[in-house]
């Protein structure tokens, strides 16, 4: 049911706002959001806004944990983490929660996540980015970029978020635009 709802909300959002993508290459992109499911330790992810940082990119963070809402580790300056509890029934993020993601617009959303998650779908299709990346388990209508990150047999993923995130910049170095 959700899923249908979800479908239904997407095609909505883009008969209302046809998106228009453009390709931002690693170079380009000054401000970088990720999203993730949160494990709680997310300590690779940490890794990886570090590693943003130290590049010069102004990077953020937000993971979606499906655990208990108290056991949600707390958030830093570049790490934010969402709960069921900051979602509707269906899945989509609160307006609050939106309006905090989006404040500000950012050249390139990849989203890391190892398997389809609603909430993370939805924000998404909500956020104000020039290009959005992320894998094959996410919606193509979604992501302008996508990477396949399925295993041999085509089903499971065979990566985790390091790796995605290794690929993608990868690609996104290597790709020259004319513009």
């Amino acid at each position: 049911m959700k899923q249908r709802i979800f479908n239904r909300t997407l095609r909505k959002q883009l008969r209302r706002q046809p998106r228009q993508s453009r390709f931002v290459n690693y170079e380009k992109a000054h401000t970088i959001r990720l999203l993730f499911n949160s494990d709680g330790t997310d300590a690779g992810i940490e890794s990886i806004v570090h590693y943003l940082a130290r590049e010069g990119k102004q990077a953020e963070a937000w993971g979606y944990f499906a655990g208990k809402p108290k056991a949600c580790p707390a958030d830093t300056q570049a790490l934010h983490r969402f709960t069921r509890r900051d979602t509707t029934c269906w899945g989509r993020p609160c307006k609050r929660l939106q309006e905090r993601m989006n404040a500000r617009p950012c050249d390139l959303l990849i989203d890391l996540s190892t398997r389809e998650t609603l909430p993370l779908l939805y924000a998404a299709l909500a956020a104000d980015a020039t290009m959005k990346a992320g894998t094959h388990t996410g919606r193509r209508e979604v992501f302008d970029f996508l990477l396949d990150t399925r295993g041999g047999d085509g089903r499971k993923p065979s990566a985790d978020e390091q790796f995605i995130f290794e690929q993608i910049i990868f690609y996104l170095k290597s790709i020259q635009t004319t513009d």
